[in-house]
């Protein structure tokens, strides 16, 4: 799989200091001895964000897109730090007659995760430049009068090694006491581009060779997201006349009792369960964390898949309310049996919580909430499945 958006990015070293720098009639000038270049991996454009986001990661271009994932009979490589349980992929080698393999070029599918995806990419705060405006930096030394003979040649030397689509980090090298014009012009120069974006996206270190592994492959590469959607196709569905009694049981004062509920939930058809299992996780994310079995492997596949679900949720807000329902609508998981829940939910924790339920004067009941009608037209028809 040829990815075409990397850039090769390097680390261009200016070194400011009385020992490198020459000064001729008090003006201090670059020679050749200022200059060290050194290559930095990769460079993927510019960051708003203190982590990548997943657009940002698409750019890697590493997943096979809209291919169908094909099991029967094929050959298997693992990457590290995925979330796919042992017990589970022996379902796959029993109903696909899969094999997994130690030698990535041998196999017919790579299984990668979000976590090692995600790691490839260094967000660094630092502002790298294009060719063009590298030569623009020179140019502005240049007209200052702020390099030797040496200084200028090491500058055209540099114009002709780098690739003109590669991206740049002229990197200032002094001591905080040094005061230079040079470094001045540098920087004022480099601020003066319209440049977008806090930080620079780059693959460098032991991350090229898995990428370029990854990139280079003729395999079909898939997330462990997809992997485990594919093995809970004949696990059992939790149904809707089991809610309550999985909600009571999370909601248990007994470990043990919460224990068993939230293995179940592991062990279920999670996607066709999905309406249902993000609920519960999502409004009682504490109550599943202080479980006996929060860190076994089959818990944290399903910690995984609900990821943007977690963590604690205050049920007083109705911003939470409407966050849960946009989540839904992200999976295509939108079903009219868990608006109705939530709509409870919000009347109970919400409503009748701020507004009361004695007022004689005014009255709210729960017929009075509905779901905005552009997003009805999102719920979707459970498939009939068998249950638990």
């Amino acid at each position: 799989m040829q990815n075409n958006m990397e850039k090769k990015h390097y680390k261009l070293n200016i070194e400011l200091s009385v020992e490198k720098s020459n000064w001729s009639n008090k003006i201090e000038k670059l020679t050749d001895d200022s200059f060290d270049l050194k290559e930095d991996g990769y460079y993927f454009g510019r960051s708003k964000s203190w982590h990548p986001d997943e657009g940002e990661v698409t750019l890697l271009n590493i997943l096979s897109a809209d291919e169908t994932i094909d099991l029967q009979d094929k050959k298997i490589y693992r990457y590290p730090n995925l979330e796919l349980p042992r017990q589970k992929v022996d379902l796959l080698k029993t109903k696909f007659n899969v094999k997994i393999i130690r030698d990535a070029e041998l196999a017919d599918i790579h299984i990668v995760s979000d976590k090692l995806i995600y790691n490839l990419l260094t967000l660094e705060w630092s502002t790298s430049v294009s060719y063009a405006q590298m030569f623009d930096v020179f140019n502005t030394l240049k007209q200052n009068d702020q390099l030797t003979e040496s200084g200028l040649y090491k500058c055209k030397e540099l114009l002709s090694v780098i690739e003109k689509d590669a991206y740049i980090h002229i990197n200032i090298v002094k001591d905080y006491r040094y005061m230079s014009l040079v470094s001045d012009a540098i920087n004022d120069k480099i601020s003066s581009f319209d440049i977008d974006g806090s930080r620079d996206m780059i693959i460098r270190d032991n991350n090229i060779v898995v990428f370029n592994q990854l990139r280079n492959t003729t395999a079909l590469i898939v997330r462990d997201v997809e992997i485990n959607k594919i093995i809970s196709e004949d696990l059992a569905v939790i149904g809707e006349d089991q809610f309550e009694q999985v909600s009571k049981m999370i909601q248990s004062q007994d470990k043990d009792n919460r224990t068993l509920a939230v293995e179940m939930l592991a062990n279920c058809n999670v996607e066709e369960s999905f309406d249902i299992v993000s609920y519960l996780f999502f409004w009682y994310y504490d109550w599943f964390k202080d479980t006996n079995n929060w860190n076994n492997i089959n818990v944290k596949t399903l910690r995984k898949r609900l990821e943007k679900f977690s963590g604690g949720k205050d049920h007083n807000r109705q911003w939470a309310y409407d966050q849960y329902i946009t989540f839904l609508i992200a999976e295509n998981k939108l079903t009219d049996f868990i608006v109705k829940k939530t709509i409870k939910k919000m009347y109970d924790s919400v409503i009748r919580n701020t507004f009361g339920c004695k007022n004689n004067v005014f009255s709210i009941d729960l017929e009075s909430i509905y779901l905005e009608e552009k997003y009805k037209n999102l719920i979707i028809e459970k498939k009939q499945c068998i249950e638990i």
